[in-house]
């Protein structure tokens, strides 16, 4: 998850892996142990290769890569280690193994929420869907997920799925596919969690 700076339909709340690791111990490809992160004073001349190419390049890490853009592929986070150059970790977290192998990590731990709720939205349509997750965002959910009709249907009669599957009975009612987005947006809805 680390090499990979995994993130997930939590994003919005949580942010992606890179913003939970504190700090980092790798195996670099000589086979030197170092361990990486703000408070350690490590591989000084790497740091200082890295702010070179943070100087030289800034302004185009700055248009590639603007600032509020929550998720990104795996690569370099030339973007993060912008904003705090002499923490390495921000190279390291989605490079994927190639800059070292990471050994060990700790990690910064989020305390999950007291109240939670569930909304569950039908829509027509793709473009509908994608529409309303624009003007969800003003909600400030702490996920999003899209399930299409494909998913549903490949979770018939499996087990695990099963609870999941009973949230969503009312799927075939006449009401779920009558409602649209913009009538629903019109709405107040309010649920207790």
């Amino acid at each position: 998850m680390i090499a990979n700076n995994s993130s997930g339909s939590h994003t919005p709340v949580y942010g992606t892996t890179a913003d939970h690791v504190a700090e980092l111990e790798v195996v670099l490809a000589d086979g030197t142990l170092v361990t990486v992160g703000a408070g350690h004073d490590t591989l000084r001349k790497q740091r200082e290769l890295v702010s070179d190419l943070l100087y030289f390049h800034a302004l185009e890490i700055a248009d590639r890569l603007p600032p509020g853009l929550l998720k990104r592929r795996p690569g370099y986070a030339l973007d993060r280690c912008a904003r705090e150059p002499n923490n390495l970790n921000h190279l390291l977290c989605g490079s994927e193994g190639t800059l070292a192998a990471i050994v060990s990590a700790e990690l910064k731990i989020v305390r999950l929420p007291e109240q939670q709720g569930l909304g569950v939205i039908f829509f027509a349509s793709l473009a509908e869907a994608m529409q309303a997750t624009v003007e969800l965002l003003d909600l400030k959910p702490a996920a999003i997920e899209h399930l299409d009709r494909v998913l549903l249907d490949q979770s018939k009669g499996q087990l695990e799925f099963q609870a999941a599957r009973d949230l969503l009975i009312w799927i075939t009612s006449p009401i779920s596919r009558s409602s649209s987005w913009s009538s629903l947006k019109s709405r107040s809805i309010a649920w207790q969690p």
